[in-house]
């Protein structure tokens, strides 16, 4: 992953006031108003960033919370540190709700430690930890920071309103900066303008927010970069570690990256000489992508480094062929200097990376490094795209992690902002066919076989390597049987495109509810829909589902000797919505009955009094996913 500083939970560490200056921090002293719906409130957040020259700045935090209950962040502090970052103070303070002093901690109740995080090979990252906490609440928790930055220097962005459920009374950003400094800035989510104030040779710029009402927690809600007010500050020129940038357009961001990563595609001889014979005889362009893609998945692995500038700067391409590893950008670029030498252009492209964590940069805005978290491969040629830190996705495949989303492609031509394409909803189905063999005792066995693309594939992804007892895991996570016994499970991913085959023979004691002669059975056994989001009293923010995907099953359900069918639907079910469509058809056979049940989704966003419509919608699907069937002895 890169070392870029991620938005936006990381902009919360702030704050330090002297004893004379500390306003009433009594919960009687809060407003009313910032109360409702918040688990904290922030008191103040106050940052002063002091920069000196290109390459350093000192930055002074003052922050005070009050924690309303025990589900309320901020009761485990943690401040990072590393080769560039100096911190000078750090004293922690713990008042009631009173707003008395109850106690200042002491050195030995900070601990220090390095950030590894399981994946990273080196990281140059540490960080001071505290844990504050107090046994009546609310409680408050002031902290007093200062940190200096050397042969760094780009002013951190700044979140006026960091978390969900946090409320805000102040929060103030100060950039005190020399003559001749030129930056951009940009308040995303929030009308605020500076205070500019003239002091001698330097100006200093404030942005104060004040009474922020608590963000909600909504389900189907849009991206949280897309609602927390934060601030970025773009120089026009800044210096790391030697490495002279600007981030006075993404095209100048661009060509700093492209510069900080050049001359990294040294291949060594041997390298070319296999790469020939990999591709001799082979003329299709998308075809020798597809040999080079898996040679890397096949010969290198991804390990995360974060050790000075190499959290921004890629390792050479000799240095990976000889280690056999390398992080996102070592990899990419890696990928990038393998297509070089046949002759097909590439692009890394910067990109922030998660599941849910869409970024649009449509309308351009000023450059943040914060955006972005990892980087992919971009081939204008075929209009494709590589994901280059896994082993098992098929080529030209980038997933939920990394789909439909703004990205920065660096060219030689500097930075371009691009858009990566969204999962198809052809390509993210569940299609999966079940059978069950029921014994007069309600006992089952169930065969499942399922074909799985798109997110559902990426369920599964990999799995066939790990330990087959964490496929069983996952398998049961997933199903809704009661209590299976798993008599032979197998996941075969295919190659060459997003998918895999999922197949399941099963033993079910407890399938069918048994009272008297008859036996209780569901119709969807295996697949039930469950995750209908939670009523509300108002909606605040619009509805949005960020994926379309399609279910498709069909169910032969053969009946025990000896029973027939008492009660079934009659009549087929179809609920239509503007979110999508659900269907479910039985129908009887010999000796059998057949469930056929359709569930899609669509990608839409709507307004806020739309939610009703998309929680009747789901809870309806949810219903009669649990509808049953009823089988009555045969009276001999």
């Amino acid at each position: 992953m890169l070392r870029f500083q991620a938005l936006p939970l990381l902009f919360w560490l702030c704050g330090f006031l002297s004893a004379q200056e500390l306003p009433d921090l009594s919960l009687a002293a809060l407003s009313p108003q910032l109360l409702e719906g918040a688990d904290a409130v922030i008191r103040y957040d106050y940052a002063r960033c002091e920069v000196e020259g290109f390459d350093g700045m000192k930055v002074s935090y003052r922050f005070a919370v009050t924690r309303l209950r025990p589900r309320a962040p901020y009761d485990e502090l943690s401040f990072p540190y590393d080769l560039f970052t100096k911190i000078n103070k750090l004293r922690i303070y713990l008042y009631d709700a009173s707003g008395r002093l109850v106690r200042k901690l002491d050195r030995d109740e900070l601990e220090d430690y390095s950030s590894f995080d399981g994946f990273s090979l080196f990281d140059d990252t540490r960080y001071k930890y505290a844990r504050v906490t107090h046994t009546q609440y609310p409680y408050t928790v002031v902290y007093e920071l200062e940190k200096t930055f050397r042969n760094w220097g780009l002013p951190e962005p700044w979140s006026f309103q960091p978390r969900p459920r946090t409320a805000v009374e102040t929060s103030r950003y100060e950039l005190v900066v020399p003559a001749g400094y030129g930056f951009r800035w940009e308040v995303h989510n929030l009308e605020l303008e500076p205070e500019i104030i003239e002091e001698g040779n330097r100006k200093r710029y404030v942005w104060e927010a004040r009474h922020l009402a608590p963000l909600p927690v909504e389900p189907y809600a849009p991206p949280l970069l897309e609602r927390i007010p934060y601030l970025t500050i773009a120089p026009e020129r800044f210096v790391i570690q030697g490495y002279e940038g600007s981030l006075a357009s993404w095209k100048d961001f661009g060509e700093f990256m492209d510069n900080l990563n050049r001359d990294r595609n040294n291949l060594s001889p041997e390298m070319k000489a296999r790469l020939a014979a990999l591709l001799d005889g082979v003329e299709d362009e998308r075809e020798k992508v597809v040999r080079l893609y898996r040679f890397l998945q096949q010969n290198l692995r991804y390990v995360s480094v974060q050790l000075g500038i190499g959290g921004w700067q890629a390792f050479d391409a000799q240095y990976v062929e000889k280690n056999g590893f390398g992080d996102c950008k070592a990899l990419t670029w890696f990928m990038k200097s393998m297509l070089e030498e046949q002759g097909i252009p590439s692009f890394p492209a910067l990109v922030r990376a998660g599941e849910e964590d869409f970024l649009r940069l449509e309308k351009g805005g000023v450059p943040n490094l914060g955006f972005f978290n990892h980087v992919i491969l971009h081939l204008p040629t075929l209009d494709a795209w590589l994901e280059c830190t896994s082993n098992y996705v098929p080529p030209f495949y980038l997933g939920t992690f990394t789909d439909d989303r703004s990205v920065l492609l660096i060219t030689d031509e500097g930075g371009k902002l691009a858009h990566t394409p969204p999962l198809d909803p052809a390509l993210n189905a569940a299609r999966a066919h079940t059978t069950v063999v029921l014994t007069p005792s309600g006992a089952a066995e169930v065969r499942y076989e399922a074909r799985l693309s798109g997110s559902y594939f990426e369920d599964y992804l990999g799995v066939e390597h790990s330990d087959p007892r964490e496929l069983e895991r996952h398998f049961l996570s997933q199903t809704s049987l009661r209590s299976p016994l798993i008599e032979r499970l197998r996941c075969q991913p295919r190659q060459e495109r997003p998918e895999a085959l999922l197949e399941a023979r099963l033993e079910v004691p407890t399938f069918a509810s048994r009272a008297g002669k008859r036996l209780f059975l569901p119709l969807n056994p295996v697949n039930v829909f469950e995750e209908v989001p939670p009523e509300l009293p108002t909606r605040a923010l619009p509805v949005v589902v960020p994926r379309s995907f399609v279910e498709e099953d069909s169910i032969l359900i053969r009946l025990p000797e000896g029973f027939q069918v008492e009660s079934l639907p009659k009549e087929p079910l179809l609920l239509q919505s503007d979110f999508g469509e659900y269907r479910l058809e039985v129908s009887r056979e010999p000796g059998a009955v057949r469930v056929r049940r359709l569930f899609r989704m669509e990608a839409v966003e709507r307004p806020p009094e739309a939610y009703e419509a998309l929680r009747a919608f789901l809870k309806s699907v949810a219903k009669n996913d649990r509808r049953k069937m009823v089988l009555v002895a045969s009276r001999t």
